[in-house]
């Protein structure tokens, strides 16, 4: 319920208590609502006593009133020195309206207060767009403004002058030496951008003019009159880069911006379906700007699947299959570029040369489908860079997805859909390494068979140590230049556990065993590898990290390894690793000892189910009964105990009847 707005003078007045018991806490109140009064009471009682637009003094005290205001006064000319009629002049803040300068440019505001100021200039250019200074010359928008010096009482301050600069091009568009009319001249604040910022047209003469450019950065591109025949163009465009205006607050003289038309070149091609038959009705995207690729245009194919992009200039170009959403079977529509690629860096291109036509290779449209899914981890999981990776049968990456934590849908999911076969799905590591679905390795993670128009939904992807793929194996021998100062404390038993300490910062790690010089009799340097993995681990906050030594380890002289998932070298340490005895001095029975070269971790589908079960859903409960410490003997004799007690009871009952 909202409070109400509280009265200072209702502090002051007393209420006697509605039930028994609530005295004191009246009295408690009260003494607070008196102390707050006294506070609050000299504000409310200073502002009941004078309204805004009472005057202390009236006859000759307003009149030193309105001789104490300031007045200010300037004027406004562009670049060249000349008048500029008609700019705002506005005092920020609580000041008089704003004022208009004259034709002369001069402009001038009374009824001024004393102290601080900020004069903000607003001049209209011919294109209706607005130019903003304030008063020192400083560009509106770039959130800096200059204080005017503070106006003293009465003050008259004058010579409050600011230049607004006409940044301006100029230039000719000429083909084969004769002039173009009505060509569109179009400044792009970057060659990527769908509309330019500005447009002028030329004149008979070919000549054109273009004022009041906003300061920035410009490629100017020209457009030549439908029918003529002629390319599009962009100033000094040498295949590779684009010409470019740099205007700032400074006036500033440039050269022409003269642009030469050539007869228009063409490229066009066909889209043909899985089938070879062509496809009428369907959108093609034009690509270009191989360097920094944008697109350009759209074309739509005929009855025979054919399309032919016009008015082109000579430059490198590529296409791709872009129905839109009216378009039927857009949904299932795999849009890829020429060359069968998702993207357009591995589309293939082709150059166009001056005048040229040119017919590029058919365009595929192919049936596919979607993969999206959740992704099971820690919370936080979704910093920087996690995506997951969509793999093809020979190992290429198809498609590089974000991922991020959603409570309201998948996770992860292709942008739109890509070709149907078989993909296997893993998500980079922070630093290097990868978590797989379902598996260690392209060889174990889990196969997605996706079908045309179909859509694989189920997936989830745990981000846990079970699902890290092995990282190859130390290619560097261990010395004391990167031990890194790991240290291993005191011997270790074969099937027990060690800490590694020296570890900079909390990380998934891998640890190796290695023999610590040729010879040792052990199963490692019988099989004759150099390491054997011996799992992940996470190195906690104290830098340490656990691991277990595989109970067939041959007792002698050891070195544990930590690399990262991708198996970069983090350092190492001797460990003395003795025989595993039980309490007779037997070894102890166990699970056979794992094979040469395998980790002592869980199987993968393992730690998945257990993974799954911990992170994705709360544990269920088991249809067994939990241990109590009591044995099944003492619940037997305490049921017969009960048996006889009853008995007992009955048999007094009757005698006493």
């Amino acid at each position: 319920m909202p409070r109400r707005a509280l009265d200072p003078r209702a502090l002051l007045t007393g209420s006697r208590p509605s039930r028994p018991g609530s005295l004191r806490r009246t009295v408690r109140v009260g003494a607070t609502a008196v102390v707050a009064a006294s506070l609050l009471w000299p504000a409310v009682g200073a502002q009941a006593l004078a309204g805004p637009a009472e005057r202390a003094s009236v006859g000759t005290d307003a009149a030193a009133d309105q001789e104490a205001t300031a007045s200010l006064s300037g004027r406004v000319t562009d670049g060249t020195g000349a008048p500029l009629e008609g700019v705002r002049v506005q005092v920020l803040g609580d000041g008089p309206p704003a004022v208009y300068t004259a034709a002369d440019g001069t402009w001038s505001v009374v009824d001024v207060v004393a102290g601080p100021h900020v004069l903000r200039f607003v001049l209209t250019g011919p294109d209706g767009d607005t130019h903003s200074l304030y008063w020192n010359g400083t560009r509106y928008g770039t959130h800096a403004f200059t204080w005017l010096p503070t106006l003293d009482a009465g003050e008259d301050r004058s010579g409050l002058d600011v230049t607004f600069v006409d940044n301006g091009a100029t230039g000719t568009v000429t083909s084969a030496g004769a002039p173009v009319a009505g060509a569109t001249v179009g400044f792009y604040r970057s060659p990527s951008d769908p509309s330019p910022a500005t447009t002028v047209t030329t004149a008979a003469d070919g000549t054109w003019t273009a004022r009041w450019l906003r300061p920035d950065s410009y490629a100017v591109r020209v457009t030549p009159p439908d029918g003529s025949g002629l390319a599009p163009a962009w100033w000094n465009y040498d295949g590779t880069s684009y010409g470019s205006l740099f205007f700032d607050g400074t006036a500033r003289t440039l050269p022409p911006v003269d642009v030469a038309l050539s007869a228009e070149s063409r490229l066009g091609g066909r889209v043909v379906d899985e089938a070879g038959r062509p496809v009428a009705g369907l959108r093609v995207a034009l690509w270009t700007g191989r360097n920094r690729p944008f697109l350009a245009e759209y074309a739509t194919t005929a009855a025979d699947g054919t399309y032919t992009f016009h008015n082109l200039d000579a430059s490198s170009y590529t296409v791709q299959v872009a129905p839109d959403f009216h378009w039927s079977g857009s949904d299932w529509a795999v849009k890829e570029f020429l060359g069968g690629a998702l993207a357009v860096r591995g589309a293939v291109w082709t150059a166009v040369g001056a005048q040229q036509e040119a017919t590029v290779a058919d365009l595929v449209l192919r049936a596919g489908g979607t993969i999206s899914g959740s992704v099971v981890a820690e919370p936080g999981w979704d910093g920087p860079g996690i995506s997951v990776e969509l793999l093809a049968p020979d190992g290429s990456v198809v498609a590089s997805v974000p991922a991020q934590d959603n409570a309201d849908g998948p996770d992860f999911a292709t942008s739109g859909a890509i070709p149907a076969g078989e993909y296997r799905l893993r998500a980079p590591m922070p630093g290097d390494g990868y978590w797989w679905l379902g598996g260690t390795s392209f060889e174990t993670a889990r196969v997605l068979d996706l079908r045309p128009g179909g859509a694989i939904d189920d997936v989830e992807l745990v981000l846990s140590d079970a699902f890290a793929g092995v990282p190859p194996e130390p290619d560097v021998a261990l010395t004391e230049d990167n031990r890194g100062g790991l240290s291993v404390a005191g011997p270790v038993a074969a099937g027990g556990t060690a800490a590694i300490a020296g570890l900079e910062q909390p990380a998934s790690s891998y640890v190796w065993l290695a023999p610590a010089a040729p010879g040792v009799a052990s199963r490692l340097a019988a099989a004759g590898a150099a390491f054997q993995g011996l799992g992940y681990g996470q190195v906690g906050a104290d830098g340490t990290l656990r691991f277990t030594i595989p109970a067939g380890v041959v007792a002698g002289a050891y070195r544990v390894a930590v690399t990262t998932p991708g198996g970069f070298l983090t350092g190492w340490a001797d460990v003395t690793v003795t025989a595993a005895t039980g309490p007779s001095g037997s070894v102890p029975a166990g699970p056979s000892a794992a094979a040469p070269g395998a980790a002592a971790a869980p199987s993968p589908a393992t730690a998945a189910a257990s993974s799954a079960s911990t992170s994705a859903r709360p544990a269920q409960r088991s249809g067994v009964l939990a241990t109590t410490g009591f044995g099944g003997a003492w619940v037997a004799g305490a049921a017969l105990a009960a048996v006889l007690l009853g008995a007992g009871l009955l048999v007094l009952r009757r005698r006493s009847a």
